[in-house]
């Protein structure tokens, strides 16, 4: 693992490998992983994709790091299957907190 990759995995872990998953009946196709109440990835169980919270994460790698879309791809898939022991085909960014779902049904 080249030495940015471990950094950010490292971050990551720090901020991130906490995280309380949750499924809802709405949902069973769905993992919700979420710290503090807030949504911070969903894992679809039917075909391995993730939806990693673009404010909450995406944007800090492209931001702080001037990651381009598939290297943080590669490095949350790596990140994911790791901490979570998730088999992952896709990583994908999304505005989770968006919906009004999330709000109502986090709790």
């Amino acid at each position: 693992m080249i030495k940015i990759e471990k950094l950010c995995i490292n971050w990551l872990n720090e901020n991130y490998s906490q995280m309380e998953p949750f499924e809802t009946e709405e949902y069973p196709t769905h993992i919700f992983y979420r710290k503090n109440r807030k949504v911070i990835f969903e894992y679809n169980k039917k075909n391995g994709v993730v939806y990693i919270d673009r404010d909450e994460i995406w944007l800090f790698f492209e931001n702080f790091f001037s990651m381009n879309c598939g290297q943080i791809q590669s490095i949350t898939k790596i990140w994911v299957e790791g901490q979570f022991k998730l088999k992952v085909t896709a990583i994908h960014s999304r505005n989770l907190q968006l919906s009004g779902w999330w709000r109502d049904n986090s709790n």
